[in-house]
């Protein structure tokens, strides 16, 4: 848990979820989980902020799409790479390894509102 959302570029993101679903015997599960900061209005509008003076200190260009730089532990100057995932974005993923394995449960929890993050379970053929 934990990591596709530090995972740039979709390409990356598949490639992963594929090499966990081939690394795992047949019968087995993946459980993965996409953070959703976005679906937060509070971390969303911290988000924006933040992104704009990482890419203004930094001299970088504007990200791609769901795309940021947030910060670590209130350290002035440290950032770190975020992907807030939509669920048209996580059903390309499980799509990506459907040959491999089947959605056994998807569900979104934490938070305040239970939508902080998606889980995928997948079950491998």
């Amino acid at each position: 848990f934990g990591l596709m959302h530090h995972v740039p570029l979709a390409e990356h993101r598949a490639a992963i979820l594929a090499a966990l679903v081939e690394q795992t015997r047949p019968g087995g599960f993946v459980a993965v989980s996409f953070w959703q900061f976005l679906n937060d209005e509070t971390r969303a509008f911290k988000a924006q902020a933040t992104q704009a003076r990482a890419l203004q200190e930094l001299g970088l260009p504007q990200l791609g799409d769901n795309d940021f730089l947030l910060g670590w532990k209130n350290t002035p100057g440290t950032y770190r790479y975020c992907h807030s995932f939509t669920d048209a974005e996580i059903d390309q993923l499980a799509e990506s390894v459907a040959r491999r394995a089947s959605t056994l449960a998807r569900f979104t929890a934490d938070g305040r509102t239970g939508k902080l993050n998606s889980y995928l379970i997948l079950r491998v053929h």
